[in-house]
């Protein structure tokens, strides 16, 4: 089985069961599923070596349903897939929010930020499919206020980066309810 699912938003959670952090984040993030209406692929990778510690792990702290939440368990300790090294997982736990087409939108969060993230990551798709302009924007530099810690500035800004990393521009109206 490959991951994450295409088609689907997915979590995916690096854990150790002798991890005390990746304990109190499933507990957590238990209740952000539950409460959540957002369908999703959950990913649990345990990272450890242990057969016996894996499988009472599973079922004492991953074994929740949700009628929104379809659980994959993964075990790999010989390390065969390589797909600690492939996401950079060097602690745990780690956790990772992908939209339906794959992409990462979310990296190294705990509960907390993947429950404010969560019902956004739904909806990129359908964003991208309304959206006029489509979903990748061209370079451009134009003219506008920036406003960064109550302060504003009006200049030339590039859409291309902002210190060296991606940017993003959200254009919209305001009261538009095409754009809410």
């Amino acid at each position: 089985e490959s991951f994450p699912s295409e088609g689907r938003v997915s979590i995916l959670f690096f854990y150790d069961t002798g991890c005390a952090k990746c304990s109190l984040e499933t507990i957590l993030m238990k209740h952000v599923l539950e409460e959540s209406d957002t369908e999703v692929e959950f990913y649990a990778i345990c990272l450890g070596t242990d057969h016996d510690e894996w499988e009472e792990y599973v079922s004492s702290h991953l074994d929740f349903s949700s009628p929104t939440v379809t659980m994959h368990h993964l075990w790999d300790p010989e390390m065969d897939t390589d797909f600690q090294r492939l996401y950079g997982v060097l602690q745990t736990p780690r956790i990772f929010l992908t939209d339906p087409q794959g992409p990462i939108i979310g990296r190294g969060l705990d509960s907390e930020a993947l429950k404010k993230l969560l019902p956004y990551a739904g909806m990129l798709q359908e964003l991208y499919d309304r959206c006029p302009v489509g979903s990748k924007l061209p370079e451009m530099t134009m003219e506008m206020t920036k406003v960064k810690k109550g302060k504003s500035r009006t200049g030339l800004f590039s859409t291309s980066k902002v210190k060296g990393k991606p940017a993003y521009m959200i254009f919209h109206t305001h009261g538009c309810k095409r754009c809410e």
